[in-house]
Parts: C-alpha cells; structure tokens; sequence
C-alpha cells in the first residue's frame, strides 16, 4: 500500500474524529436547571422562533427533544472517549461550551477604593476609559473567568479573586482601607424581544489586614 494512501486514510480518521469532538454535548437537563429564569427565557425563545415558521410547540415537548438531542450527542461522544489522552497530549480537545447562550443581564466589573476618612472611588470599571486601574490585569481573559460567569450565589472563585484585587490595592495604595468587588447587571435587548429584568448587584468587600 502506498504512503500517499495510508497518510490519506489517517487524516480522514482526524477530521471524522475532530468533526465529531465538535459536535455540542449537551447537559443533562434536570429540574433545576429548568427552574432557573434563563432557561424559561430560553424555552419561550425556541417557542417563539418556531411559530414563526408556524409550529406551535409546547414547552415539555422542546425540553424533551432537548434532552433526547443530548442524549444522541454523548452516545456519539463516547464512541472516541478512548482517544481522550491522545486529545489531551496534542491539544486538540474541547472541555467547555463556548458562548453556548447570550447573555441578557451581562455583568461589568467595577472596583471601589475606601480611604480612612470614608471617601471612595470607583478606580476600574470595565470598558470605562476614566476608570482603568490595572485594566490590562482584570481584562486578562484568565482573570476574567473568574467573574465572567454566573456569581449570583458568590462562587468561591469570585471571593478569591476579590482578595487578589484587595491585596493588590493594599500594596500599592497605602491610605486604603477598604475595597469593594462588585458585579453590576447590564441589560441587553435583544431585538423583537422585551428589555430584560434587572439583575441584582453582587458584591463582596475587604478590608486592610490589621498590623
């Protein structure tokens, strides 16, 4: 057998196996997750788009194609699960969804300076050129993992992150006393669709370790 033969059959098995690898894999689908306000946006969304191709569809029925959908994509999965370490060791594996849902009530990055005498200032918030203290550093799209998700329910990777940007403040600013973390909602608007509900702040605040 030539070689131009067996180098074609391997690089047709790598785009079938890279072809599959891309396929969505799709969550288990369990009550909680169906309770939460973005997945009842979500369900009225898909609902509305097929009845303008003039489908009338409940809401049980998309929750079970969705489900029987995901259950298809992980059977597909499985069948390269073997080939696992040899994603991992050439670096063409995919862990995490990417942009898997748009985000109605985004969240923006804000830091708050107290001084001793009880001033404060905003000294980062996200994309405002006015308020741009160590921007490059929150901006960091490691950093930025650790508030760009849902911290609703103040993830534990969300309190460290707050410690960094406090110690952070604390060496280099030393009339601080206090500083505040916080996540402010956004609303987005997605066109034909109503302005979303406010979102809550979430904020956790630090203050100068005592000598």
């Amino acid at each position: 057998m030539r070689w131009e033969v067996v180098r074609g059959g391997l690089l047709a098995c790598v785009i079938a196996w890279q072809l599959v690898e891309s396929l969505p894999a799709i969550p288990t689908i369990s009550p909680e997750m169906l309770r939460r306000p973005e997945a009842q946006l979500e369900l009225s969304r898909w609902q509305a788009a097929f009845g303008q191709l003039g489908i009338e569809v409940q809401r049980q029925e998309l929750v079970s194609l969705a489900r029987g959908f995901g259950d298809a994509m992980h059977r597909v999965h499985r069948v390269f699960d073997p080939l696992d370490p040899v994603a991992e060791l050439l670096g063409v594996g995919q862990g995490w969804g990417l942009f898997a849902q748009a985000d109605d009530v985004p969240g923006r990055l804000e830091i708050e300076v107290f001084a001793a005498g009880g001033a404060s200032e905003v000294v980062y918030r996200r994309l405002d050129p006015d308020r741009t203290w160590r921007a490059e550093r929150w901006a960091y799209r490691r950093m930025r993992a650790a508030y760009d998700q849902d911290v609703g329910r103040v993830a534990s990777v969300f309190r460290r992150f707050t410690e960094v940007v406090a110690a952070t403040r604390f060496a280099e600013d030393p009339d601080a006393v206090r500083v505040v973390v916080r996540i402010v909602p956004t609303r987005t608007q997605v066109p034909g669709h109503e302005l979303p509900a406010e979102g809550r702040v979430v904020e956790i605040g630090k203050d100068r370790p005592t000598p």
